[in-house]
């Protein structure tokens, strides 16, 4: 994280387990043991580490995905002319 905030076990089990719960907060929560009462005010003291989170995962898909999209056309164009 680019703010070097020390997070409890608790705020760190929550970021992980947004990603392996897709980005569910409310799932997330309830895996790192949070009330539901209290996710709002969980989300928003981790909103720096979160956006964190979410740039690096978009950044690490975002080639595979450009070369996926990039590709099929030109499979398409070279399917048509066999």
């Amino acid at each position: 994280m680019s703010n070097n905030k020390e997070l409890t076990t608790k705020q760190q089990t929550f970021l992980d387990s947004l990603v392996t719960c897709n980005g569910d907060t409310k799932l997330a929560g309830e895996v790192a043991g949070y009330a539901p009462t209290s996710l709002n005010s969980v989300v928003k003291s981790l909103k720096t580490e979160i956006l964190d989170l979410a740039t690096n995962i978009l950044a690490q898909s975002a080639p595979k995905a450009a070369r996926t999209d990039h590709l099929r056309p030109c499979r398409l164009r070279q399917d048509r002319k066999a």
